[in-house]
């Protein structure tokens, strides 16, 4: 294991300062050594020569689509987690160095700088670039994409102001203002608060919402369940939090430590594992919406 932690620290002192590649050279060595066959037999097992698993490994060349599917596919296969692994000694690592490990599943590669003018005004928490607190969480959310990857960050939150949410009032609410939901009450009390509570931040700390959870934000936006109704519902779907970087300061102290390949065997289970979530959660939230039925405030009780 020690190549492991070698080859982290050999490749965790570089500044997100534009692309990070694919670690395809140290994932070969890491593979051939946990798994401990040969170059020659990991080859054969990615369907490759021998001397083309060595240009890779090298850098003389890269692999195509298909031939790095078919590597990280049998890795995987074989119950070998390279990227739960590395993940788990670069959270270690982070720790030790007082910063926090994040996660960014992204649909396609980051090209160049991360950039909030790339963000979208509407999203959870307005303008933002988003992570996940884990790995497994955040590849859940780009399984479906083709060219889907994992990005993984060190963030030095030190010197930084925090907004911190849980689900509550306040942060349905503050969703629902940033989702568009909540434009007739721009200028009342509430919503001036809440906005200035996360405007004031650098980054932010909350629940996530999925496209259930705003099914859910809706039904109460629109009348039909109590704020207690709603808080309930959102708190049975339990996906996790997440950290919204929301201003430049806060990406000046994000390190990029590595971009992670996403088998397609590993997508594959992992959208199985969060469809059966996602039919459980379903679940308590009509247990959570009955229960608490005639409890709470609606909409326009809480505005009036």
């Amino acid at each position: 294991m020690m190549i492991l932690i070698n080859l982290l620290l050999a490749n965790a002192s570089s500044k997100f300062g534009g692309r990070v590649d694919y670690t395809i050279d140290q994932d070969i060595e890491l593979a051939k050594e946990l798994l401990g066959i040969s170059f020659k037999d990991l080859a054969r097992a990615a369907g490759v020569d021998e001397a083309t698993l060595h240009r890779w490994r090298s850098g003389a060349s890269k692999p195509s689509a298909t031939s790095q599917n078919g590597l990280y596919d049998y890795v995987y296969r074989q119950g070998i987690r390279l990227n739960e692994i590395k993940s788990q000694l670069h959270q270690e690592q982070a720790e030790a160095s007082g910063r926090v490990l994040i996660f960014h599943g992204a649909k396609n590669d980051i090209d160049g700088s991360v950039s909030l003018d790339r963000s979208k005004s509407s999203n959870d928490l307005g303008m933002g670039f988003y992570c996940g607190e884990t790995y497994a969480q955040s590849v859940m959310f780009v399984a479906g994409y083709p060219s889907s990857s994992v990005y993984l960050f060190g963030f030095d939150s030190r010197g930084l102001t925090r907004a911190d949410y849980v689900v509550d009032q306040d942060w349905m609410l503050t969703v629902a203002w940033y989702r568009g939901k909540l434009s007739r009450y721009a200028g009342h009390k509430q919503i001036l608060s809440l906005r200035e509570r996360l405007e004031g931040s650098d980054y932010a700390v909350a629940p996530i919402a999925d496209n259930r959870m705003f099914a859910l934000i809706d039904s109460f936006i629109d009348g039909e369940i109590t704020d207690a109704q709603c808080q309930h519902c959102l708190a049975a779907t339990n996906l996790g939090r997440q950290y919204v970087l929301r201003s430049g300061k806060a990406l000046s102290q994000l390190e990029g430590l590595e971009h992670c390949y996403i088998a397609p065997a590993e997508k594959e289970l992992l959208l199985r594992t969060r469809a059966e979530e996602s039919a459980v959660g379903s679940d308590k939230v009509k247990v959570a919406r009955r229960q608490f039925r005639g409890q709470g405030f609606y909409v326009d009780e809480l505005f009036s």
